[in-house]
C-alpha cells in the first residue's frame, strides 16, 4: 500500500540502503534505543494525565517508521532477489515491494536466525526512514 502511494520516495529509501547501509543501521539502533526511552518515560508519565496523550503519540510515530521502514527494506529486497534469478526487466514498485515482503517473511520464521534478522530488518526500516526524512530528502545528519 505504501509503495503504491509514495513510489518515488519507497525507491529513494531503498537506494540509500544499498549505498549506506551501516550508517543506516546504526542510525536506526539509536533510533530504538531513544524510542524505547521515550515509552518508558510515557509509562512513567501516565500517572501525571499528561503520559496518556504522549504514549498514544509514540505509539503512531513508531507504527508509520515500522510500516515505511518495513516497505523500503521490502522493495530493496525484493528487487536484490529478483536480481539474483537473474530477471532482467523489474516488476512494477508494489509487486517488487510485496516479493520482497513475503522473501522477508519467510526468512523472518527461520528459527534462530529468524529473530535476529527480523530485528537487523526493523533497525534498518527505523534508520532508513529518519536518515532520509521518509525518503523524501538525502539526509538529516549530513554535513553541509
Amino acid at each position: 500500500f505504501v509503495a503504491g502511494l509514495f513510489p518515488r520516495q519507497v525507491y529513494f529509501a531503498a537506494g540509500k540502503i544499498r549505498t549506506d547501509f551501516w550508517p543506516i543501521l546504526s542510525t536506526g539502533f539509536l533510533a530504538i534505543i531513544i524510542y524505547l526511552g521515550l515509552i518508558m518515560l510515557s509509562a512513567l508519565l501516565i500517572f501525571v494525565i499528561i503520559g496518556i496523550p504522549l504514549l498514544i503519540l509514540l505509539m503512531m510515530g513508531g507504527i508509520v517508521f515500522k510500516i515505511f521502514g518495513g516497505t523500503a527494506f521490502s522493495y530493496f529486497f525484493g528487487e536484490s532477489f529478483l536480481r539474483a534469478l537473474g530477471v532482467k526487466k523489474m516488476p512494477p514498485i508494489i509487486w517488487t515491494a510485496a516479493i520482497g515482503l513475503v522473501v522477508v517473511a519467510f526468512l523472518g520464521l527461520i528459527p534462530v536466525a529468524g529473530p535476529l534478522f527480523s530485528l537487523v530488518v526493523s533497525l534498518v526500516g527505523w534508520g532508513v526512514a529518519l536518515r532520509t526524512r521518509f525518503g523524501t530528502l538525502d539526509n538529516w545528519f549530513s554535513r553541509n
